[in-house]
């Protein structure tokens, strides 16, 4: 008789603890790393960059308000393409049920959203960047 009890409550608590995860994923931002973007031997482009998924290491982090991040780098100084080096990360931004992407380069120095490239050299948000993260760092 226990274990007919005790199995629907186990159940439960697996599907409840599944629809958690997700809904903490609705706000904040994922961080997609180009593992080998150097080793290309052509520039890497948004499209390529989505193509070889294998390459990729993601995280989350969590941010209660992911519009502030996309405001801080349309804070930065406006630039144009040439600025942009080496395409090596993606930020896709979950705020409720809205999406955007903002792309950097290797040294997250250089941005772009939304066709508008954006120059973020010594920003204090993007050294904390680096500095609270090691998915940030150039050792891997």
């Amino acid at each position: 008789m226990k274990k007919y009890f005790i199995l629907p409550i186990i159940i439960l608590f697996s599907c409840s603890t599944e629809k958690i995860n997700s809904v903490s994923h609705l706000d904040g931002i994922t961080a997609v790393k180009f593992m080998y973007a150097n080793d290309y031997s052509s520039a890497i482009n948004e499209d390529s960059f989505w193509s070889v998924s294998e390459e990729h290491a993601k995280m989350f982090i969590n941010v209660s308000d992911s519009h502030f991040f996309i405001e801080n780098i349309k804070s930065f100084k406006k630039t144009d393409a040439s600025s942009f080096g080496v395409l090596k990360y993606a930020f896709i931004t979950h705020d409720r049920h809205k999406q955007d992407t903002i792309y950097a380069d290797y040294g997250l120095t250089n941005w772009k959203y939304k066709d508008q490239y954006y120059s973020g050299i010594k920003d204090t948000y993007v050294e904390d960047l680096k500095t609270r993260y090691g998915f940030f760092k150039d050792c891997w």
